[in-house]
């Protein structure tokens, strides 16, 4: 049923999904036959010659069911689905072969190809972490699943499930300077929902303690999310936009950047349609009710003072495909 995704007629392979869903939810609670549909999902997916569309059935029948797979009991059954999602990651990424210098050393080395195509492999390697536009579409499901992974499975993250996640942290923050929209979304969604679980959103450089180095994950993340605002104009739907704008803020505990953070969807009101100023206006309302701290140090009464600006450790930006950096 499985090699039925890779069909050449489309309703063989919807026909195969609902009966691939069916047979999943009715032996929920047998780990044995999840962990088999898993097992030749996996197979199917490291086929050789694989078209990205068989793909997108592959990971539509995965996506529909993965939240069965992440209340389940099994440990394993999560962590062999967040392997299937994030192999097949690194192999659209190229990152799952060698180093890139081995791969650049054996172009050059390789005496069948002309120069020309040479320099373009070259330059192919060297932009790894870009997406293809044909991949485009898996990428944003294996990003969706993943996603669902997070939300549905226990509050407290397994020590498998964080493991498997911190390998693929670069080449996600990578993808958030991805130039498809839903994309960028789809990741900045995933690195806040594993930050919350795995508690890496507390800032150590707050108020009391302000000799405290500043937490990596938390600034690189806050960071990436502030240029994000800054690229974000025009675009259709905008409900996991605000959704997420809402969530980050609200957990963050740096008021400094909190506000910030106010003044920069402020400023993107200027350029933007009216239902995105009445959408922004509407979060930042919500953000200062439940932010007292945050409101009485936007609408004290003091002369204006300059914003300090949010020292980033090098570590926090490292892996970033931008050399320019933003700072609150």
């Amino acid at each position: 049923m499985v090699n039925k995704f890779g069909d050449k007629v489309k309703k063989v392979q919807c026909h195969a999904i609902n009966k691939l869903i069916t047979l999943v939810r009715q032996q929920a609670e047998k780990t044995d036959v999840m962990a088999l549909v898993m097992r030749e999902i996996q197979l199917f997916m490291e086929r050789p010659g694989i078209k990205p569309s068989h793909r997108i059935y592959a990971l539509g029948f995965l996506n529909k069911v993965v939240g069965q797979f992440a209340q389940s009991q099994d440990v394993a059954v999560r962590a062999s689905a967040l392997t299937i999602y994030f192999n097949l990651f690194n192999k659209l990424l190229g990152q799952d072969e060698a180093t890139n210098a081995d791969k650049i050393k054996q172009i050059k080395q390789n005496r069948k190809i002309s120069k020309k195509q040479k320099q373009k492999l070259i330059a192919k390697v060297e932009r790894a972490g870009d997406v293809d536009e044909e991949d485009n579409k898996v990428i944003e499901l294996v990003l969706k699943g993943v996603n669902t992974i997070m939300q549905k499975s226990s509050s407290r993250m397994d020590d498998d499930l964080k493991k498997v996640l911190d390998k693929q942290i670069d080449i996600l923050f990578r993808l958030t300077h991805h130039k498809v929209f839903r994309i960028q979304l789809q990741t900045l969604k995933l690195l806040f929902q594993f930050a919350k679980t795995s508690n890496r959103l507390v800032n150590t450089q707050d108020a009391g303690d302000p000799e405290a180095p500043a937490s990596t994950f938390a600034d690189r993340f806050y960071r990436t999310l502030y240029e994000f605002i800054l690229k974000t104009h025009g675009q259709k739907s905008m409900d996991d936009y605000f959704g997420l704008l809402f969530r980050a803020i609200k957990a963050d505990k740096c008021v400094t950047r909190v506000i910030a953070f106010v003044r920069r969807l402020l400023q993107m009101c200027l350029v933007n349609e009216a239902n995105f100023t009445a959408a922004t206006l509407l979060v930042i309302s919500e953000v200062l009710n439940t932010r007292p701290d945050a409101r009485f140090e936007l609408f004290q009464n003091k002369p204006q003072e300059k914003v300090t600006e949010t020292v980033i450790s090098k570590e926090a930006v490292q892996g970033s495909d931008d050399e320019d950096e933003e700072r609150f």
